[in-house]
């Protein structure tokens, strides 16, 4: 029989694997045994033996001290090197149990979906109805220790646990047989829960088409599976299909309207399109349906951030982060909102937390910089911005807080390169171009302050005014160009607001 690449002979292959490990088992146990004892032996050899005769007060006659130190000092040598060559074998018989011990520990695992295996194997001739096919499948995936979930926390679970990648090779085989059964069959034939694990696996190897293939025959199977429908949103938001995504998530809620997932899945694709009143209410629905739903109060707070509700933000991030206290991304957050409500010393403690967690996180090194510098200690600022640069070279942000502080320190020149990175970045970078236009007029540099204003106010008619009121172009408050550029402020911002 020919079983996943090797020969197989079904009514041999139990009763000899599980034999021949147990002969090797005996073999090096009496093995263990025997060394065990001839070492002792050995060992005892090396001791003097006590005398009983009160001569000298070492208990050794007087008149035989010469012989018997004669005798130590010369088989002493050979019989300690006899003791260090058994030990030494000993250590080495010991380390081959432990590798024994793995290889049994990775065969009792097979033992029990051997059978199945290899009944699913032989699937056409053996003539399996759906019934016990589903069975075999079963009776796999039980042993591999998977089970059907929403695949984001399912993912996120198996991460936190060690995975030797045995289980994984196992239902990748079986899944691939599946393939093999459905397409004979011309339909699925699998249960929707063992499709879900297929498809769980293939989402956690980054294999997005097999994934959403497995999860459409479990809805095939089970088309009013709340989870199956959640997944399959979860994939089509990962591959950009966002239309096709929501309408996965709405058919989620309408098969188990308690489900809290799929409220989740519609909050997510929602904030992608920018709709984000539905957004939080959906978040909201995930939280009635499940109070301790961390992944939806972290972005419940991000969906109030963006509506400026600063205050009701920070309260989400702490409940997010009281059931995820490593949660960096919610520290960073917690951070930014805090910083929106000017509580910087606050914020500068949350971001602290946030790379003390996760010293790679680009973002919480900006934040940081952001208010360190908000607070006047531009040195440190900057040590934090170079972190996030480090972590991030296309930052456009980042440089830009990286030319502020720069500026700040006196060091004009460095601080105009960074600008100059940060427009090169990001072209539409509106503040940046501004403070650029600032640094030029300070330095003298009319041509450069004038076309990095224009830039400026091409994007956002609002620095027209902003420029007009800022000491630092006042060199440039009489200059023509300057006027040219800030002169239609006033009649643009009452025709803006009259439409």
């Amino acid at each position: 029989m020919y079983l996943y690449g090797y020969t197989i002979e079904p009514e041999f292959a139990f009763a000899f694997v599980i034999g021949a490990a147990l002969l090797l088992i005996l073999f090096l146990y009496v093995a263990l045994r025997r060394t065990r004892k001839a070492g002792r032996r050995k060992r005892s050899a090396l001791l003097p033996e006590k005398s009983s005769s009160s001569n000298g007060a070492d208990g050794v006659n007087p008149g035989e001290a010469g012989t018997a130190g004669s005798f130590m000092k010369d088989t002493a040598p050979v019989e300690s090197m006899e003791y260090e060559r058994i030990r030494a074998g000993m250590e080495k018989l010991e380390a081959d149990l432990k590798a024994v011990g793995k290889k049994m520990d990775l065969l009792f695992s097979l033992i029990p979906p051997l059978h199945p295996l290899l009944q699913l194997e032989e699937f056409g001739e053996l003539r399996l109805s759906g019934e016990e096919i589903r069975s075999n499948l079963a009776r796999i995936i039980e042993s591999a220790g998977l089970a059907p979930a929403a695949v984001d926390e399912w993912t996120r679970e198996r991460g936190q646990r060690k995975q030797d990648g045995f289980e994984e090779r196992l239902v990748a085989a079986v899944a691939r047989k599946m393939r093999e059964i459905d397409l004979h069959s011309g339909k699925p034939v699998g249960d929707a829960s063992c499709y879900l694990v297929f498809g769980n696996l293939s989402y956690e190897q980054k294999d997005m088409e097999n994934a959403l293939s497995w999860y459409e025959r479990a809805l095939e199977r089970e088309p009013g599976s709340a989870i199956a429908w959640y997944n399959k949103g979860i994939v089509l938001e990962k591959t950009g299909r966002l239309g096709e995504a929501l309408a996965a998530f709405e058919r989620a809620r309408e098969a188990g309207p308690e489900y809290a997932p799929a409220w989740y899945g519609a909050g997510m694709v929602l904030g992608e399109f920018g709709r984000t009143e539905e957004e939080l209410a959906a978040y909201e629905g995930a939280i009635e349906r499940d109070r301790d739903y961390a992944e939806a109060w972290y972005n419940k707070g991000i969906a109030l951030g963006n509506l400026g509700r600063y205050e009701e933000a920070l309260s989400a991030y702490d409940r997010a982060i009281e059931m995820r206290p490593h949660d960096a991304e919610a520290w960073y957050n917690r951070g930014l909102a805090l910083s929106y409500l000017g509580r910087h010393e606050e914020a500068l403690c949350s971001y602290d937390t946030a790379v003390r967690i996760k010293p790679d996180e680009e973002e919480a090194w900006y934040g940081k910089g952001f208010t360190l510098s908000s607070l006047g200690r531009h040195e440190e600022a900057l040590h934090a911005y170079d972190r996030a640069i480090g972590l991030k070279e296309d930052d456009a942000m980042a440089w830009q807080g990286k030319g502020v502080a720069l500026n700040k320190l006196g060091f004009s020149e460095e601080a105009l390169r960074a600008f100059d990175r940060a427009v090169g970045l990001r072209p539409d970078y509106v503040i940046a171009w501004y403070n650029r236009a600032r640094l030029c007029s300070l330095k003298g540099d009319r041509q450069g302050a004038l076309e990095s204003l224009s830039r400026a106010v091409e994007r956002d008619g609002h620095y027209k005014g902003k420029a007009q009121r800022n000491r630092d172009f006042k060199g440039l408050w009489e200059d023509e160009g300057f006027r040219k550029i800030v002169s239609d402020n006033a009649g643009a911002q009452e025709e803006r607001e009259e439409r």
